[in-house]
């Protein structure tokens, strides 16, 4: 078994941040809960590898199947004992199939697989599907009638997670921030063992929202459940680089990094106690790539956080038609509304909503319809292996199109530079 540690400096010329950009106090709030968020998810992660060995969880169950798809994997819930203390947990590990070689053997294969999952993974795994083609003809004059308009729109509908590296701790250095030109080359998972201590990278989730009910035939209610500002810890605790004579193990991952302010959503990766994703692509002898993804976090108390305050409910509608254009105009609103009493209480109507109903049905709602907070939470669990599974068919296309990903010469410019480099 070898954990060879080569930086993405070292074999491709991606520039650190230079000597680093300082911290303002914005930058300090968000980096608040590092240090904990990291201890929890760490924790979690060893909680777990026990728990998955032994299979000691509370509840295991299946929620998914893909048809024609060589895919395994499970659900469940526990108790974690977290840092000294009970957490109640749940998560889900997707077991599926990659690829494999279309010949007996293929010239580096492993080598290949390493570097794709370990330096590019990161930077290819948001995509988008087809984008009209706009031209600037008299199609597309704005007027009374645009309204009404069947002309292409320049809309792009993006899929998958988009990371973009934010700020990083070298070690036996200070915390600083990256250079805004390198945020989207995500750093070789391979320089946590020697270079960073930890990086903490914003993800963008795509169209993940979650329906209640989830029959999209009828009415509900439809929660965004990831904002812009979700983010994470990237950490050598997450990752594995280990070559064997019947198998490789390639990995990364990181822990959910805890908000210190309080968000809207009660519960996601911004306000997760405790959390953690893992990316594992297991090389087997034949050749034949499996990815795990084991996924775990603490199970919801609320899932909102709905103020009491009269005046945040029109500040948030404003926020979310015109965020940039209200700025201004709000600011004497925010002031006044710090004033009113209650001004931070919130409310979540969600669980005890479903407790209520409960009530008053003698507990048929949860026992023949599912409407219970387990109900809740197995929902949360199907539509985050949904996202899973879209975001790793989706790289799949970008993995075959490359010949060699050993070879940076073969690798195209926006998979190193983790973004769209064509002109406009």
């Amino acid at each position: 078994m070898s954990q060879a540690i080569q930086t993405s400096e070292e074999t491709e010329g991606v520039k650190e941040a230079g000597p680093g950009i300082e911290l303002n106090e914005q930058d300090r709030l968000v980096l608040t809960n590092v240090e904990s968020s990291l201890e929890n998810g760490l924790a979690l992660l060893e909680w777990w590898k026990e728990a998955d060995e032994k299979d000691a969880f509370n509840k295991k169950f299946h929620l998914t199947q893909v048809k024609n798809r060589d895919e395994e994997g499970y659900s469940f819930f526990g108790d974690a004992d977290l840092l000294g203390k009970q957490l109640p947990v749940m998560g889900d590990v997707p077991e599926l199939f990659y690829d494999r070689p279309k010949a007996k053997k293929v010239k580096n294969w492993q080598d290949q697989v390493r570097e794709f999952a370990l330096r590019y993974f990161m930077r290819i795994s948001a995509f988008q599907l087809p984008e009209p083609i706009i031209e600037d003809d008299e199609c597309h004059k704005q007027g009374s009638l645009e309204a009404l308009s069947l002309c292409p729109k320049d809309h792009v509908v993006k899929l998958g997670f988009g990371f973009e590296q934010i700020y990083y701790k070298p070690y036996g250095g200070t915390v600083k921030k990256f250079a805004k030109e390198d945020r989207f080359k995500v750093i070789d998972v391979r320089s946590l063992f020697d270079k960073y201590e930890w990086v903490v990278a914003n993800v963008s989730i795509f169209n993940f929202n979650v329906r209640l009910p989830s029959d999209p035939n009828l009415p509900g209610l439809q929660i965004p459940f990831v904002g812009e500002e979700a983010k994470v810890i990237l950490h050598k605790g997450f990752a594995t680089n280990t070559d064997q004579a019947d198998s490789s193990l390639y990995s990364f991952g990181y822990a959910t990094l805890k908000s210190a302010e309080t968000e809207f959503l009660a519960y996601g990766p911004s306000s997760f106690d405790a959390g953690f994703q893992v990316f594992q692509f297991h090389v087997k002898e034949d050749g034949e790539i499996r990815v795990r993804m084991p996924f775990c976090v603490n199970r919801p108390t609320k899932l909102v956080n709905l103020p009491l305050n009269p005046l945040e409910w029109g500040l948030m509608a404003a926020k979310l038609i015109t965020p940039k254009a209200a700025e201004p105009w709000l600011a004497p609103l925010q002031a006044a509304s710090k004033l009113l009493p209650f001004a931070n209480a919130t409310f979540d109507p969600t669980f005890p909503s479903i407790s209520l109903l409960n009530q008053l049905t003698g507990g048929m709602a949860a026992r023949d319809y599912c409407v219970s907070k387990e109900g809740v939470e197995k929902i949360l669990l199907i539509q985050h292996f949904n996202q899973y599974y879209t975001m790793l068919m989706g790289s799949l296309l970008t993995w075959r199109q490359v010949e060699d990903w050993s070879k940076p010469e073969c690798v195209p410019t926006w998979v190193k530079e983790g973004r769209d480099v064509r002109p406009d």
